[in-house]
């Protein structure tokens, strides 16, 4: 076992070794590795005897050497332009440069509340808003569940009425899964789309506030926990890496997941709980509002890590915390769950994700913790 970890401990750094060649696919190359060693501790966790985990191995060799920069393809993509992660970002970059915004009155949000008879559809200029039908075994199926698109499919996580289930929605129904989460996730707990969208990462509860595991669309893994407890601490994407910020416990400490596990980024200045994350196409994170962990007050913050310096930005119309967003074109839009008079808010950015303005689009008319959000290009689940 002792030879074994050392040995994926070394390779980690392998593509290192390769600093000789020029590899314009590193960012590709991150990923392929991330995704071999998520597919040895998969192998690894079904095996019963020495043989099994010696092809574990085996086959981790074999991936890792085929990642572009890597062994077999120290160029990069240009080496094995082939290979489906070279073959994918290929196909995006032809058909995807950029982030094309949409106008809020063609935007259409899907908003699952907590209480199942309160959800509703709304445009994102907020002027057209309809009652939207979802069934499920519960009236509160979803409270305090959290929710991330995998595969192009809502999905939810825990949450009060099972904190292990996982759900999906079929159609304007939420199916319980036969899949179920390896920890307890509930209203302390985060969830985020990773991998362009093919997993979701999982972390923290009310009690462990550290763990984390990965949903691949059938089954969920443990992964590396983080080094601090980040209860209500938010997920989002710093540098294209899961990041957290902070704790419901009052601490400032932020830090993000990288191939060998979780490392420290620049402290937020403010300790604060119950903020959202979002990841910018230009590598910065946004955080948006959140509760003083030391006093309870409400903030109207909108702060920016860039570059691995906190700046803030600018001002919500009104406060808001433990609620939910959602980037559509070039529009945040974030949907209170604490803090009267429960605001939602429309972000808009410019094309180099500049914050240009910021709109409030109505209030919801009391506290709803997490709301589930997902974009729709038509009337999904409108009641008649």
């Amino acid at each position: 076992m002792l030879f074994e970890w050392n040995f994926l401990f070394f390779t980690a750094a392998a593509p290192g070794l390769l600093a000789d060649y020029e590899c314009e696919n590193q960012e590709i190359s991150d990923q392929c590795f991330a995704e071999c060693r998520l597919d040895y501790l998969n192998c690894r966790a079904e095996c019963d005897s020495s043989l099994c985990d010696s092809q574990c191995l085996e086959n981790f060799q074999i991936c890792e050497s085929s990642c572009p920069c890597s062994v077999d393809c120290p160029s990069g993509c240009k080496d094995c332009p082939d290979h489906p992660l070279c073959h994918s970002q290929s196909t995006t970059e032809a058909t995807t440069t950029e982030l094309v915004p949409i106008e809020p009155n063609e935007v259409k949000i899907l908003v699952i509340m907590p209480d199942l008879r309160e959800s509703y559809l709304t445009s994102g200029d907020g002027e057209t808003v309809t009652a939207a039908k979802i069934a499920a075994p519960r009236w509160d199926f979803t409270a305090y569940s959290r929710f991330a698109v995998v595969e192009g499919r809502l999905h939810v996580f825990g949450g009060w009425s099972d904190n292990k289930k996982i759900a999906r929605l079929e159609g304007c129904t939420l199916v319980e899964l036969s899949a179920r989460l390896n920890e307890k996730r509930d209203g302390g707990s985060e969830a985020l789309s990773i991998n362009d969208g093919s997993k979701a990462l999982l972390c923290f509860n009310t009690v462990d506030k550290r763990s984390c595991e990965i949903f691949d669309g059938s089954k969920s893994t443990a992964t590396f926990s983080a080094t601090f407890t980040h209860e209500s601490g938010g997920l989002g994407l710093y540098k294209n890496r899961p990041a957290t910020v902070g704790c419901y416990s009052d601490h400032t400490n932020a830090e993000t997941l990288q191939l060998a596990g979780w490392s420290a980024i620049p402290d937020q200045p403010e300790a604060l709980s119950g903020h959202s994350l979002v990841g910018l196409e230009n590598g910065a994170m946004l955080q948006l509002g959140g509760k003083v962990a030391s006093t309870g007050a409400y903030q109207t913050s909108i702060w920016q890590l860039k570059d691995d310096f906190w700046t803030r930005l600018g001002e919500l119309q009104q406060s808001t915390a433990f609620g939910a967003t959602i980037y559509i074109g070039r529009s945040i839009y974030h949907f209170a769950g604490s803090n009267s008079p429960f605001p939602i808010h429309r972000i808009d950015l410019g094309d180099e994700e500049d914050l240009e303005k910021v709109e409030l689009i109505g209030n919801h008319d009391y506290f709803n913790f997490y709301p589930v959000l997902f974009q729709t290009s038509d009337d999904l689940c409108q009641t008649v």
